[in-house]
């Protein structure tokens, strides 16, 4: 993979579309979710093995983060 200068990029950024800049952006903010999905895995992985408490699978760390955001929003909103 060949290593773009940020001016170089800039300018080869400029060239593409506005339909094709889109698309680009949106792998990227893609690609950037799944970078931050699998480092809150790993640190959830992580407090689960200080714990002493087994690997999760992915079904229980769906359900663990469901429960920590309704747990969250209730704090922050409370009606």
């Amino acid at each position: 993979m060949a290593t773009l200068s940020l001016d170089e990029l800039a300018e080869h950024l400029n060239r593409l579309t506005p339909q094709e800049r889109e698309v680009l952006f949106q792998k990227v903010r893609h690609q950037d979710f799944l970078a931050r999905l699998e480092a809150l895995s790993t640190r959830y992985q992580a407090r689960l093995t200080r714990e002493g408490r087994p690997p999760a699978t992915p079904e229980e760390l769906i359900a663990a983060w469901k429960t920590e955001r309704e747990d969250l929003v209730r704090r922050e909103h409370p009606e």
